[in-house]
């Protein structure tokens, strides 16, 4: 091949590579707003009933499903700050207890708005922390478990805090895969009878996918 055309093939390949580099930093930066969908596993743990003497109440581990918007707020080199709204729900988790008056089931829906704080967002594995506040529900079932109706309040409305952590691994340049724990504190479900302590610890490993756009 002539030199003339070897130098020219260089520098065609050397914009190429120079225009895509524009082009990938500018669609980095353009992608302020994020989508993600995930599922997990709800570990609430056992619970006593008040006088702690009169029985224990086993909650079940559920599957939950969250939904989460986020846009990044600030952006540097190290970390990146991103507004985040999370809705996260549990259909059904099973109650049991000596005392057959108990709801046999409750749901349970969390809406918090928070934030995240994510290290080195522009690598392939971005490690964050996250924390928010907002609105929890829990929705007692229809019947006790003895079967009988259950004629009691059945909704609870309570205040929610979170925290926890997580990562993300890019697997395209608008998708990435997420993994992270998070704990939700809320105030006690409704279930009939009043239970100890005035908290309770909902914990949720959860695994979902990220578009960015």
């Amino acid at each position: 091949m002539p030199l003339k055309d070897r130098a020219s093939k260089r520098v065609g390949t050397s914009f190429m590579a120079a225009l895509t580099l524009v082009l990938l930093s500018t669609t980095v930066l353009a992608q302020k707003n994020e989508f993600g969908v995930s599922v997990g596993y709800m570990f609430t743990g056992d619970r006593t009933l008040d006088p702690p003497s009169s029985a224990d109440v086993k909650i079940d581990n559920k599957v939950t499903y969250e939904i989460s918007y986020g846009r990044r707020m600030v952006d540097a080199a190290v970390a990146s700050a991103h507004l985040e709204f999370l809705l996260v729900g549990s259909p059904s988790k099973n109650v049991k207890a000596s005392n057959l008056l108990l709801p046999s089931n409750y749901s349970s829906l969390f809406l918090t708005p928070g934030f995240k704080l994510k290290i080195f967002p522009g690598s392939p594995l971005t490690p964050y922390l996250a924390v928010g506040a907002g609105y929890a529900r829990f929705n007692q079932s229809d019947v006790l478990i003895n079967g009988q109706p259950n004629r009691g309040d059945r909704a609870t409305n309570t205040l929610v805090y979170n925290y926890g952590g997580g990562f993300e691994l890019k697997i395209f340049p608008f998708v990435s895969l997420r993994g992270e724990i998070r704990d939700f504190v809320t105030g006690n479900p409704g279930l009939n009878f009043p239970i100890s302590g005035g908290k309770q610890h909902n914990v949720i490993p959860a695994v979902g996918a990220v578009l960015r756009f």
